[in-house]
């Protein structure tokens, strides 16, 4: 099947692709969150760092990472918030790491492929 047209037939293997790309990227993300909030002076790169989490919690409990988009939404809140606090932000990038860990233990059925 070409690459265009994988998972149109069958919606559980577009989400374990979405799923899979989530998990490949998820480190660079929280990375690049860190980064910015390592030097958040400027409220500027903080948009970039909001957008990245609002997204993250979006997605997350939609391809089986229910704690992740949890996590996300609060760390989305405080990104917003005024005034900002850094070191809770960090505090709570530490938890959704943590919260990754733990859902990737607990994948929900459709994501485990068929042998």
């Amino acid at each position: 099947m070409p690459p265009e047209t994988a998972g149109q037939d069958d919606p559980e293997e577009a989400l374990r692709e979405v799923r899979g790309r989530f998990v490949a990227a998820f480190p660079d993300q929280c990375d690049l969150v860190a980064a910015v909030l390592t030097d958040a002076a400027d409220r500027a790169p903080l948009e970039g760092a909001l957008k990245i989490v609002h997204r993250m919690a979006g997605l997350a409990g939609t391809i089986g990472f229910p704690t992740v988009s949890l996590r996300a939404a609060e760390l989305e809140s405080r990104l917003s918030a005024t005034p900002f606090d850094a070191a809770i932000a960090r505090d709570l990038l530490a938890g959704l790491r943590e919260a990754y860990a733990v859902d990737l233990m607990r994948p929900p059925d459709w994501a485990l492929e068929a042998r």
